[in-house]
């Protein structure tokens, strides 16, 4: 149940960007789950082209996101999530590749998730959203463009989901949000199936009304690039 590391440094030279976590004076804001998902739009509509088994486990995904979605839901408002949120992020933002850095914020998040467990499993569920949504945003952010800092995010990332598979299924539930080919499924060609732009939405492409810009062919498939590799 514990991971080892040989003696030298992870395979990055890169250092792990800091993760920006949105304030939580609206405190789904970090972890926002729309009423329905890219996921559960392709499924309910029978858009996915895929294996049986990728379909059902994108089945499974979105009952993940659907329980996610409920309990950010029950602890909207609760007074805790200012200091938890300030607990991950410096975490996050400590995460280097080098062994000792792993192993340390691997328990510190570890800790975090067993002690809001405690007290309330919805809260833990925000916690673990919260964990895995800044993971999913450093594979834009930073993995994208130096995939080596994969490593280091993915060894805590596998460390977490060893000591709770409930994190394991909440950061695949939100990778399969993100981006289908981590399913992996695609969806169809034929236009009389699926209109272009709503195929292009439901894959994840940024339009010109998204805050970080809109996506060209380069930037999307550097994207989904960075999602692969984590």
């Amino acid at each position: 149940g514990k991971l080892s590391f040989a003696a030298s440094p992870l395979p990055s030279s890169q250092p792990i960007q800091s993760v920006a976590i949105p304030s939580v004076s609206s405190p789904q804001s970090a972890n926002k789950i729309s009423e329905l998902t890219k996921l559960e739009t392709i499924i309910s509509s029978g858009f996915a082209v895929g294996s049986a088994s990728a379909i059902e486990e994108a089945k499974k995904s979105v009952q993940v996101l659907k329980e996610i979605r409920k309990c950010l839901q029950e602890v909207t408002g609760n007074p805790s999530l200012k200091d938890l949120q300030k607990r991950i992020r410096l975490s996050l933002n400590q995460i280097s590749a080098e062994k000792d850095q792993v192993l340390s914020k691997s328990r510190d998040l570890l800790a975090v998730i067993h002690q809001v467990g405690s007290s309330s499993p919805s809260l833990q569920v925000w916690a673990m959203q919260t964990i895995a949504m800044s993971f999913i945003a450093q594979c834009d952010d930073q993995i994208s463009q130096h995939s080596g800092s994969a490593f280091a995010i993915a060894a805590v990332a596998v460390s977490l989901a060893i000591q709770v598979p409930k994190f394991l299924e909440i950061l695949l539930a939100n990778f399969h949000e993100a981006c289908l080919m981590t399913v992996p499924l695609n969806l169809p060609q034929d236009t009389s199936k699926i209109a272009p732009p709503q195929r292009h939405q439901l894959l994840g492409w940024r339009g010109k009304d998204d805050p970080s810009g809109e996506d060209s062919f380069d930037t999307y498939s550097k994207r989904v690039a960075g999602y692969l590799y984590l």
